[in-house]
This record gives structure tokens, C-alpha cells and sequence, in this order.
């Protein structure tokens, strides 16, 4: 009886610090939570009510197609109309847990001032935001592609999709992934 009550002891000891060390785990974890998110970068902007004017009719007219939401962004001192348009889902992709990654936006850039188009607007913010979280120059950009699938350089822990990748060619290829919304 002496033996299996020391068996008894000794696993209800090694079980239970399992179990405050699981705990433990736990609140820190869930403590950490409560910093401030130190690698996620934003910028914010403030924009005079009186120099910008949203006429959707007009915006409705320039991007023909179904508006989804609309934001205001100043990029170079210009304020611009980022407009995203509703996209015909593809039947394939249904599950981004499955297919590990997601169809590119459908996103129109609209000058504020004169409602004019901005050509490859999405990917000119995305150098514009990598400039100004890298504080690098606008030329020393190498390349700027969209990533829509989680790969080695940018996994599932990342968490978003899409985003840019902005590339640098100095220190070792650094590079920016930039959520443009």
C-alpha cells in the first residue's frame, strides 16, 4: 500500500506542475497581450473638411463597378479616394485555411482634388508607406510585389493577406510587407 501511495504522490506532483506551469504559460501570454503592438506600424492622417469632398456619384461613375468601402489617404501630400470594388469570387478559393491565401483586391485610387485615376495606385502606397516606416529614399526601392499566399518568407504567423512585399537591395535584401488598408 506504502508503494503505490509514494506512485501516487510522486505523479500527482509531476501532474500538478504541468499544470501550473501550463498556467503560468497561459497569463503570461495572455498579459503580453496587453502591450502595445511594437512591429505593426501605422500612419495616421488629418484631413481638413473643407478642402475634401466626397461626391460618390462621381466616384461610382470613374471606377463602374460596385463600391465596397471607401478611405481617405494623403500620399505626398495628396490627398487620394482609395476605393475598393466588389470582385466575382472565384469558386475554387472558398477556405483561406486550405488554400493558404487569397485573391488580390480589387482597389482604385481617385485623386481627391480633380477625380483622377492613380495607375498602379495600391502598389505606389505600398512604396510610399515603405518609405516612410523605413526611412530610406523613393529610388532605392528594388522591387514591390503582392504577396497572396503564405510562403516561407512570409508564413501563416504573419497572419495577413495581401500585402506588399516592398524589396531594398541594401542590408541583405531588407524588406517591408505593407498592408495597404
Amino acid at each position: 500500500a506504502s508503494r503505490a501511495r509514494r506512485r501516487h504522490r510522486f505523479i500527482s506532483i509531476i501532474i500538478s506542475l504541468f499544470t501550473l506551469m501550463f498556467t503560468f504559460s497561459g497569463c503570461y501570454h495572455a498579459f503580453s497581450k496587453l502591450s502595445t503592438d511594437t512591429d505593426a506600424k501605422r500612419i495616421s492622417n488629418i484631413f481638413s473638411s473643407s478642402l475634401v469632398h466626397l461626391d460618390v456619384a462621381r466616384l461610382q461613375q470613374i471606377v463602374q463597378k460596385p463600391i465596397v468601402d471607401i478611405s481617405l489617404i494623403s500620399m505626398q501630400d495628396t490627398a487620394y479616394w482609395q476605393v475598393y470594388t466588389k470582385t466575382v469570387p472565384d469558386r475554387k478559393t472558398k477556405d483561406l485555411m486550405k488554400d493558404m491565401g487569397v485573391a488580390a483586391p480589387a482597389v482604385v485610387y481617385v485623386q481627391a482634388a480633380d477625380y483622377n485615376i492613380l495607375k498602379d495606385g495600391d502598389a505606389q502606397y505600398a512604396d510610399y508607406l515603405a518609405t516612410k516606416f523605413s526611412g530610406r529614399k523613393p529610388g532605392s526601392i528594388q522591387s514591390t510585389v503582392m504577396v497572396t499566399h503564405f510562403t516561407n518568407d512570409y508564413d501563416f504567423a504573419d497572419k495577413l493577406l495581401p500585402v506588399w512585399k516592398v524589396s531594398y537591395a541594401s542590408d541583405h535584401h531588407q524588406r517591408y510587407y505593407v498592408e495597404t488598408t
